[in-house]
């Protein structure tokens, strides 16, 4: 079943999206100690590991062939992010566009499992 599947998977990246966030500054100071000040740009963008489980729901729409619910998906992931850059970027600066990433992420995300869920 690729739902019992994919809700496997969730809870198996959301711990790991978390072990990856509280272990970037121990990563950043041995691999990369000169950019020390970007780590915690990394460990909120490290949240979308989570959401990498989703992309098994979007392989299931390819399999069955839903031509426009991809369609819709495969749109509105890029029209989100740019309209989220510009909205969020002049605000909040590189928290703009790390927000702006985890936003359109996450509701592309909830589409394809929307989409995932008619079927």
């Amino acid at each position: 079943n690729i739902i019992k599947k994919f809700y496997q998977l969730f809870f198996i990246f959301l711990p790991l999206a978390l072990l990856l966030a509280l272990a970037a500054p121990i990563i950043y100071k041995i691999l990369l100690p000169q950019y020390l000040e970007s780590v915690i740009y990394f460990q909120a963008l490290s949240l979308m590991v989570a959401l990498a489980p989703f992309s098994l729901l979007s392989a299931a729409l390819i399999a069955d062939l839903r031509q426009k619910d991809l369609y819709i998906i495969n749109t509105a992931s890029p029209l989100l992010k740019i309209a989220l850059f510009f909205l969020l970027t002049p605000l909040y600066g590189i928290w703009g566009v790390a927000l702006a990433l985890l936003i359109s992420q996450a509701i592309v995300s909830c589409l394809t499992f929307f989409y995932f869920l008619k079927i």
